[in-house]
């Protein structure tokens, strides 16, 4: 009993262990999807349009199809009739998370854009962070925007600050 005793409590352990590295594997994902996205958005709008982006995810993912839509991108001045892509990376469907897993992406409702000649931002959230969570753990990966150039690292949380490798 006691030999089945130490095997439950060390399944247990290696459990909690698994779990948490799933979850750190699912923000890690959704920061990286997300990291992409925005890159391929800025390379658009590098072709000379002006690319709107919004973030404003849904907690859950859809019931029917399994996605979670995270980003859109539209053009600014749709005045041309070349498409320089912009609305080709609209929207941001996160397909790494499954199902069953909920994330979220702070701060919501956040809109900047990307021009040809760089990233627009209001100064007073320059540099952009968004924060990655998988809410049924507390594993939080954080994306930032950089200045001008659209400069997109990735890093994770720590403390209450987030750290980026140099």
């Amino acid at each position: 009993l006691v030999v089945i005793a130490i095997l439950g409590m060390l399944g247990v352990t290696s459990m909690k262990g698994a779990m948490e590295q799933w979850r750190t594997e699912q923000a890690s994902a959704v920061a990286n999807e997300l990291s992409a996205w925005i890159s391929s958005v800025h390379r658009a709008a590098l072709r000379g349009k002006r690319c709107e982006v919004t973030i404003a995810p849904p907690i859950s993912p859809d019931p029917i199809t399994g996605n979670t839509v995270a980003a859109t991108a539209r053009e600014v001045d749709n005045t041309d009739p070349i498409d320089n892509g912009c609305l080709a990376h609209s929207p941001l469907v996160i397909h790494s998370v499954s199902t069953s897993t909920r994330f979220t992406l702070t701060p919501r409702n956040t809109i900047f854009s990307f021009t040809p000649r760089g990233t627009l931002a209001d100064a007073a959230i320059n540099p952009l962070e968004f924060r990655v969570a998988v809410t049924s753990g507390g594993v939080v990966h954080c994306v930032r925007l950089v200045g001008l150039l659209g400069l997109v690292k990735i890093g994770h949380l720590q403390g209450s600050s987030c750290q980026y490798p140099s």
